[in-house]
């Protein structure tokens, strides 16, 4: 879904929104002297909305039936569209008594800017004519003089033609058209059901008609759109984009995978200004907003009409990497759509946070790239289009309405960020941005990095300017514009459920709740954290226990029990840990006991029990959490210290036995050996 950026002005430049005010109506004269025939377009043809339920049509040229066809053809090659008017006028207002009335003059409408004009019987012969101007309440015509008159009974067939050539770029005008693009209202005029339009575009350009139907047909080399029959020609409204990408003008900006900019061939003041601004401003959008470009595949930034079409100074679509910009030279609205590439639907939900923040990173870059900085006006919350912005309608850039409250829309979405920028300033505001953009958790916990899928809504985004931004202002901005009265109530659930989570932080000293209470924190169900709050004090103090405890023997809380408790899907899956970890660090600390209460007579038993490596494997467990194992190896070496005494008492004995078996072999060996020296020695003889 494009992310357009709403176009306020009425009327302006060259693909800008423009309003058609209406004709003046048409009259008949009940005498001799004529009253002209003045059919009525439309009141306004560009930044249209969907048609709401329509009063009866009326017949404008009371006593002259009219039927009337308006053509225009497109040719951008020249740079020109022409336009015919055809209208068959017949007169039907009988003479009464002496009076008879008679139509000396028609009025056709007539676009601004236009040239050449010609007014003819369908035979050919020329009428004069005179062009009336517009005022703000009605567009310029055409007043043909009808001779000879219109008397009853008589039907004539009136040819009123003309050019709407180029204009100047960011020229107020209601047509412009070049090389690559035109665009214009379709204007009628007639009696209900009796008028008729055709937009007549040869080969092969790209054709949008916003507002009134239009339905196209191959004709020759190129496309017919036609609207036959119309009932209410003074209601019916259209705008007609034509466009020829292929004839832009390119320019290449060195920045991600490759920005292109494509200007219109007359227009090379804006594609310089763009290729220049969006060179310089995407890298400070970037450090601004701390977070790295997300468009894959490039960018390309074209002009184009439209948006204007539709309402929009221009639009930005995520999933194409196009933006299309109208031909102002306005920095802030270039800027707005670029930042579009970090504020959009694949990264914010809701269409106010994505406008809100690509407005004010903006306006943070114009400042940053030396030109004024602007800034929202002060928002009027009783102005009769104000809506929640939670309610502000999604952009539409594939139909005829823009929303009915966009002008407020736009104005308070800008303002909120502002309000919170001017609070935390630039630096805090990105950080919690960043946050939002990277996935980052509101609610985070230092063992679990997981982090948050999909697009943030406004809840999340509250928390993160608070949690992360520090705000202490978001909150109130958010229940005076962004929330529905109705959801108010959440709001101050909220505030209760965040100052118990602080004392869960508090008492935690350093530990986050368990994953089943943040993530109740994280997606508002506030009864469920608040509900759960007593368990997850309940089981840190089993962990203070626990801590003070190992303390006692030198020994440190487990490693893995703080990502245990803080990963747990569930407070009882948290508090079983603690649990088990508790009785492992018994099982250990009463072995550690043991251990150096030990007599001498048990530590002489302890030489042959392994005590000490039963020890040092019930702490690696413990701290690895394995608990299980850890209490195992505790009580082994419980049990080594338990028999003790006795294996050292069995020890003792053999080594007295050994000790005086020693002895008496000693005893027997010297009188083995006195016998032997008693003993007479024999002298050998001679041999």
């Amino acid at each position: 879904m494009p992310s357009p950026r709403r176009l306020l002005a009425a009327a302006g430049a060259a693909g800008a929104a423009v309003l058609l005010p209406l004709l003046a109506p048409a009259g008949v004269s009940a005498a001799v002297p004529v009253a002209a025939a003045r059919p009525a377009p439309p009141a306004a043809v560009a930044a249209v909305t969907a048609p709401g339920p329509l009063a009866a049509a009326e017949d404008r040229t009371e006593g002259l039936r009219v039927e009337t066809s308006a053509t225009y053809t497109v040719d951008l090659a020249a740079s020109v569209v022409h336009v015919e008017h055809v209208a068959t006028l017949t007169h039907q207002t009988p003479s009464t008594g002496a009076w008879y009335y008679t139509f000396e003059e028609y009025a056709v409408p007539f676009l601004p800017g236009g040239t050449g004009v010609t007014a003819t019987w369908d035979d050919g012969t020329p009428l004069a004519f005179t062009l009336e101007p517009g005022t703000d309440e009605y567009l310029p015509a055409v007043v043909v003089a009808l001779r000879p008159v219109l008397t009853y009974g008589d039907t004539r067939t009136l040819r009123v033609t003309y050019d709407l050539p180029a204009q100047p770029p960011r020229v107020a005008t209601y047509a412009q058209v070049n090389p690559a693009f035109a665009t214009f209202p379709v204007v009628l005029d007639g009696d209900p059901g009796l008028a008729s339009a055709r937009v007549v575009v040869p080969g092969g350009p790209d054709v949008e008609v916003v507002g009134g139907p239009m339905t196209p047909a191959p004709t020759g080399d190129g496309t017919t759109w036609s609207a036959d029959a119309v009932a209410d020609p003074a209601a019916w409204q259209a705008q007609v984009v034509v466009r020829d990408d292929d004839a832009l003008v390119p320019a290449d900006v060195d920045y991600g995978d490759g920005v292109q900019v494509l200007g219109w061939p007359d227009d090379a003041e804006w594609l310089a200004f763009t290729t220049d601004l969006a060179g310089r401003g995407l890298p400070v959008l970037e450090e601004l907003v701390g977070q790295p470009w997300t468009v894959t595949g490039g960018l390309t930034i074209l002009e184009a009409a439209t948006p204007s079409a539709h309402g929009y100074a221009g639009w930005y679509d995520h999933d194409r990497g196009s933006i299309e910009i109208g031909d102002m030279l306005d920095a802030h609205v270039t800027l707005h759509e670029l930042a579009h590439a970090w504020f959009n639907g694949t990264t914010f939900e809701g269409r106010w946070i994505g406008e809100a923040l690509a407005d004010e990173y903006s306006a943070i870059a114009m400042e940053t790239l030396g030109q004024e900085r602007p800034t929202p006006a002060p928002l009027d919350l009783a102005r009769p289009d104000a809506v929640r912005l939670v309610d502000w309608e999604d952009a539409r850039a594939d139909g005829p309405e823009g929303g009915a409250h966009d002008e407020y829309g736009y104005a308070a979405s800008w303002w909120v960020a502002h309000e919170i920028a001017a609070e935390i300033g630039p630096e805090a505001l990105s950080a919690a941005v960043g946050a939002a953009v990277s996935g980052e958790d509101a609610y985070p916990a230092p063992t679990d990095d997981t982090g948050v899928r999909g697009p943030t809504g406004w809840q999340r985004l509250l928390d993160l300017l608070e949690q992360v931004g520090g705000s202490e202002r978001a909150a109130q901005v958010f229940r005076d514009v962004v929330v529905r009265q109705d959801e108010l109530p959440v709001l101050d659930a909220r505030d209760a459920a965040r100052d118990e989570y602080q004392g869960l932080l508090d008492a935690g000293d350093g530990w986050a709740p368990p994953a089943a209470v943040r993530d109740a924190m994280a997606d508002w169900r506030f009864d469920d954290a608040t509900a759960a709050a007593p368990e997850v004090l309940a089981l840190l103090e089993d962990r203070d226990a626990l801590v003070a405890a190992l303390a006692g023997i030198g020994a440190d809380v487990p490693g893995a029990l703080q990502e245990q408790v803080e990963n747990a899907t569930s407070v009882p899956e948290a508090a079983a840990a603690v649990t088990e970890a508790g009785e492992a660090a018994a099982a250990l600390v009463a072995a550690t006991r043991e251990r150096e209460d030990a007599d001498p007579v048990t530590r002489l038993g302890m030489l042959a029990g392994g005590v000490d490596g039963d020890l040092e494997a019930a702490r690696a467990a413990l701290d690895a959490g394995r608990y299980a194992q850890a209490t195992a190896a505790a009580e082994r070496a419980s049990a080594t210290l338990a028999s003790a005494p006795a294996r050292a008492a069995a020890a003792t004995g053999l080594l007295v036995v050994l000790a005086v078996g020693g002895a008496l072999l000693v005893v027997r060996g010297r009188r083995a050996a006195a016998r032997r020296a008693s003993e007479p020695r024999g002298v050998p003889g001679p041999g």
